[in-house]
């Protein structure tokens, strides 16, 4: 999966993030597209079935995906961030749930990035860089440097501790890719533009093309596919179309 892209299937390279709280919307996304996508992402959330009786958590989601889509990778996307001793202890247990990838936030310590790669079992560990719609006098204010090059910085970081994969913002994959040190890590690209659909806050988005050109190997598409009131399908469609 990871790090092994088949580009002759086009969806291969789609991370379907689920990020609805309805849990019948989130069943039917992966009914009509599960399936034809490369991997699936699933946050620490509690989502709601209809009959709003009682919620359930991510395990249901993750036992629905697996149903659903029994090929597709499923990234655990909790962007674990914790002491060293902590870090691998929840690397553990996620690692025991059969995940293919779980994350963590490079904003951690470089110890716990190593602990998390410590612990990760058949699991490949990917980090989080920056938020794709973190302002640009935002980060600069948090960390002193323009956000291209703290994603970079948290690229290395992160690369140099042993984890698998990073979440990069597209408009930074491009400079990422560019690093000797990182011209082999997976990168999986976020704030996507999917033709046609709202950018729901990204300040700065490429389209799926334009990612996969600047060098990802994956792109996530959450909000386009689980916003209620668009045709998943539709969705997958226009994607493709952008990527052929």
């Amino acid at each position: 999966m990871i790090g092994d892209v088949n580009h002759e299937n086009l969806g291969n390279s789609i991370v379907l993030a689920l990020d609805s709280r309805d849990l019948l919307r989130e069943k039917h996304v992966l009914d009509d597209v599960g399936p034809e996508v490369g991997m699936i992402k699933i946050a620490p959330k509690r989502v709601t079935p209809r009959d709003g009786t009682h919620t359930v958590n991510w395990n249901a989601v993750f036992k629905m995906t697996r149903e659903i889509a029994p090929n597709a990778g499923v990234v655990l996307d909790f962007k674990i961030s914790d002491v060293p001793g902590n870090t691998e202890d929840i690397i553990t247990d996620l690692a025991l749930t059969g995940a293919n990838m779980i994350s963590v936030h490079s904003l951690s310590t470089s110890g716990s990035l190593e602990a998390a790669v410590k612990a990760r079992r058949k699991a490949k560990i990917i980090a989080h860089t920056i938020d794709s719609r973190e302002s640009e006098n935002g980060c600069r204010r948090l960390l002193g440097k323009s956000i291209t090059q703290a994603v970079c910085d948290l690229s290395l970081l992160a690369a140099e501790a042993g984890v698998d994969a990073l979440f990069v913002p597209s408009f930074a994959v491009e400079s990422v890719r560019n690093h000797a040190e990182l011209a082999k890590i997976t990168l999986v690209a976020t704030g996507i533009a999917v033709p046609d659909y709202s950018t729901f806050n990204h300040l700065r988005s490429l389209t799926p093309r334009q990612a996969m050109d600047a060098g990802a190997d994956y792109f996530v598409v959450g909000r386009a596919f689980t916003d209620e009131q668009n045709d998943p399908q539709t969705v997958l469609s226009n994607i493709i179309d952008n990527l052929s």
